[in-house]
């Protein structure tokens, strides 16, 4: 040992005191017993939260002071054209519903859910819910629409003109009366066109659609107030 490092060992205040001086006791091993296990529980607690996964959901309040509050939410329904849905928002009692179509997007996807095309415009959007506005009536209601309004006195209600007119895609309205000479010298050629073309003649639209026309009278006579309406 050389003479600095025997210097600092005579300095030392924090002497070890020999284990040849020193006892080992039950009550010392009894503890030291119970520290091993201890400190093995700690580690096999510590490994096994470690390894283990858990889930756990927070829910944070926005801190908004706005009346209304603006929600996004995607819905992907696999396989199901846009055609078939139809999204309608009600009030919290579902009474009300909310008129929010300007906030509704349809995007073709895929069966794995990826975009296949471009979102629906408004007009698309208007056209599918025309056309589920079709199949939504009983035969009773789809049979007040077809019929010709031709007399008030027959047993169709005659309501709603223009939702007869509007039910079909295409529909092409004559406008007649009783009295009129021309109305009766044209009349056996409408009902002849009607017979052959009214929903049975298959046409092709702008859009390469297959579709059908519809043939509808109006008696302007019985029903003069729908007639001044349109003009006529």
């Amino acid at each position: 040992m050389s003479s600095l490092a025997r210097t600092l060992a005579n300095l030392d205040q924090f002497r070890v005191v020999s284990r040849d001086l020193t006892k080992g006791t039950f009550t010392g091993g009894a503890f030291t017993a119970v520290a091993y296990a201890l400190l093995l529980l700690l580690f096999i607690a510590e490994l096994g939260a470690f390894l283990r996964t858990n889930y756990q959901t927070n829910i944070v309040m926005d801190q908004n002071n706005d009346e209304l509050i603006q929600i996004n939410f995607d819905i992907l329904m696999y396989d199901l054209p846009c055609k078939y849905l139809k999204i309608s928002v009600f009030d919290k009692f579902g009474e009300e519903k909310l008129n929010s179509t300007d906030q509704f997007h349809y995007i073709p996807v895929d069966h794995k859910g990826q975009y296949k095309g471009m979102a629906y415009t408004k007009e698309e959007i208007a056209l599918l819910e025309q056309a589920d506005t079709v199949t939504d009536v009983t035969d009773a209601e789809q049979k007040e629409l077809d019929a010709d309004w031709s007399s008030s006195s027959d047993h169709f209600k005659h309501k709603d003109f223009h939702a007869a007119v509007t039910f079909h895609e295409f529909t092409i309205v004559n406008f007649f009366a009783e009295w009129c000479v021309h109305c009766r010298k044209f009349s056996p050629m409408w009902n002849e066109a009607a017979g052959k073309i009214s929903e049975k003649m298959k046409f092709t639209d702008g859009d390469g659609r297959e579709t059908t026309v519809k043939f509808l009278k109006m008696n302007c006579v019985d029903f003069q107030q729908n007639c001044q309406q349109e003009k006529i």
